[in-house]
């Protein structure tokens, strides 16, 4: 995580909108909350969204589980940075 993080800190050393998209695989994070486990990967994650403004644009199930007739967690994440 510590990679991916300096990273998209990299990244988003701009005055450009960032759009960050994909699927992090974070389910733990409470992005209504803005909390997450005290973990290296989550909070560390999250810690980095809050500083940088980076939000979760998409708040529901995106796809369904293989192999069952549920709705996943949401785990596809689309971040925005605003300025």
């Amino acid at each position: 995580m510590v990679l991916l993080i300096e990273c998209l800190d990299y990244l988003c050393d701009t005055r450009d909108t960032v759009v960050l998209v994909g699927d992090l695989n974070l389910p733990n994070i409470d992005w209504f909350l803005l909390d997450s486990p005290a973990d290296n990967i989550h909070s560390v994650f999250l810690e980095f969204c809050t500083e940088f403004g980076l939000y979760q644009f998409v708040d529901s199930a995106t796809r369904k589980k293989p192999y069952s007739t549920g709705w996943a967690k949401l785990s596809d994440t689309t971040l925005h940075f605003c300025l």
